[in-house]
């Protein structure tokens, strides 16, 4: 005959199996709380690496351009004369190279890499850009690059722009002169940055070089020089005078 539990030992065994079942909850829980712990560190480590790039446009190589197949645009680059004056938000992507959008233009028209003195513009294939000549200056910022990009002096009377854009756009040499070949060193380098009434946002940049003696403009883009003459005299102390 089969013997009966005693009321207590019905309630012990009771007690233990309510504390084996929570037990096995905890365990359960630990568990998934694991799970979701490594779920969200997975997601972390992701937007960590890939966040930067998320929602931005992808330009695809394709015959000299860059494309945005989903917005139908294709982008050039710019020759190097072409700056932007302020880099915003990222906006698109080819390769690992980000592009960022040109403050107070429309990105779907104009990108630029980080800019940091060097890096490239991209522009809608829609668009021609002129050269100096049809640049329709209305300033000229000269600078100095070393290290950092000082502003030495601002160009702004319209006679004055007006000039400087015409010994650098008209009469080229057909020559580099051959002190600038044998006595390179001896001529101070400046970046002349010429703001637009048309292109806001961009500078066309060409280089002004004075040995004290003699000064030239330099296209990077044409590969020509010209004779600069005094023009910049009142703005910025010959290299002679600055020394």
């Amino acid at each position: 005959m089969k013997k009966r539990k005693s009321p207590a030992a019905k309630k012990t065994q009771a007690e233990a199996a309510k504390k084996q079942k929570e037990k096995k909850q905890k365990l359960q829980l630990t568990i998934a709380f694991s799970a979701a712990a490594v779920a969200i560190a997975a997601v972390a480590i992701y937007f960590a690496l890939a966040g930067p790039t998320l929602g931005l446009v992808k330009l695809k190589p394709e015959g000299g351009k860059y494309v945005d197949r989903s917005g139908g645009i294709a982008y050039v680059a710019a020759d190097i004369n072409y700056e932007p004056i302020a880099v915003g938000e990222p906006y698109a992507q080819i390769g690992d190279t980000t592009l960022y959008e040109i403050k107070g233009l429309d990105p779907k028209q104009w990108l630029t890499e980080k800019y940091e003195g060097v890096g490239a513009i991209y522009h809608s294939d829609k668009i021609e850009l002129p050269g100096l000549g049809g640049w329709q200056a209305n300033a000229v910022l000269v600078c100095e690059t070393e290290v950092i990009t000082v502003q030495k002096a601002e160009i702004t009377d319209p006679a004055d722009v007006e000039a400087i854009v015409k010994a650098a756009t008209e009469n080229p040499l057909d020559y580099e002169p051959s002190e600038l070949v044998t006595q390179r060193e001896s001529f101070k380098v400046y970046h002349l940055k010429f703001t637009s009434s048309v292109f806001e946002g961009l500078y066309y940049d060409i280089l002004y070089l004075d040995n004290g003696k003699n000064a030239y403009f330099y296209d990077r883009s044409t590969k020509l020089y010209y004779d600069a003459g005094e023009l910049l005299v009142k703005y910025l102390p010959r290299a002679s005078d600055a020394e």
